[in-house]
């Protein structure tokens, strides 16, 4: 997990400046310790987040519809070589090349928000564990501590055992309904709006193997994303 971090650092120290910078201005409205101060902080993150990629859900949208065009093409040469897998792939490619149109380009969104998920990750992980981590100090990470979120301490992991949420002030119970509820909004929220993308803008009975590693995709990440949230 060490070798993650490291890799991830880059992106680790500006995530979580950015989240002190949202802490200060919540901090001053319901109190710098307070789970309402830090709650806020990490959701208006996610939002900046969500809103620097704007470009990347145009460029996506763009994509798939393009891709929608070719769909009585790709049909065409599915059942022109359905026998040799190997030509399938080779006139699909000269189709896109031909056309100018990247299949790839509707997985970007999915892909570049990763790394700073994966960094969230990281700094909470290190409030967790009691850890400075980027630009938060020790006495923000007390600060984060001592937050809790619906009865749920910030500072409180899914395997947690009862003794260290105990610890905390809080339950075993609280700690996992709290943490469970959160993962399966972030994972339903992120796979509902990939799925919408595709359903709206792609003909998902054409299984050319973009289209089936997109699908996939759809399916992976809110489950990479849940396992990194237990």
């Amino acid at each position: 997990m060490d070798t993650i971090a490291s890799l991830f650092s880059f992106i680790t120290t500006p995530v979580s400046w950015v989240i002190v910078q949202f802490h200060t201005v919540y901090g001053k409205i319901f109190g710098p310790d307070t789970g309402w101060a830090w709650g806020l902080s990490i959701v208006s993150l996610v939002i900046l987040i969500r809103i620097c990629l704007i470009p990347l859900f145009v460029k996506q949208i763009k994509s798939t519809r393009a891709m929608q065009t070719l769909q009585p093409e790709m049909k065409k040469i599915q059942e022109r070589y359905k026998n040799d897998k190997q030509r399938q792939s080779e006139e699909m490619m000269k189709l896109y090349k031909e056309t100018g149109t990247n299949p790839l380009s509707s997985c970007l969104p999915i892909l570049a928000q990763s790394p700073f998920f994966f960094a969230l990750y990281h700094v909470l992980n290190g409030i967790a564990t009691g850890d400075t981590i980027g630009v938060i100090n020790d006495s923000l990470l007390a600060s984060a501590r001592k937050a809790h979120i619906f009865g749920a301490p910030l500072a409180a992991k899914f395997k947690d055992g009862s003794a260290t949420v105990q610890a905390l002030g809080a339950t075993v119970t609280d700690v996992r309904v709290v943490t469970a509820v959160m993962i399966v909004m972030m994972s339903a929220s992120q796979f509902y709006t990939q799925r919408q993308l595709m359903t709206k803008n792609v003909d998902t009975t054409v299984k050319t193997p973009f289209m089936q590693q997109q699908k996939m995709l759809m399916y992976v990440f809110p489950v990479m994303f849940a396992v990194f949230g237990i």
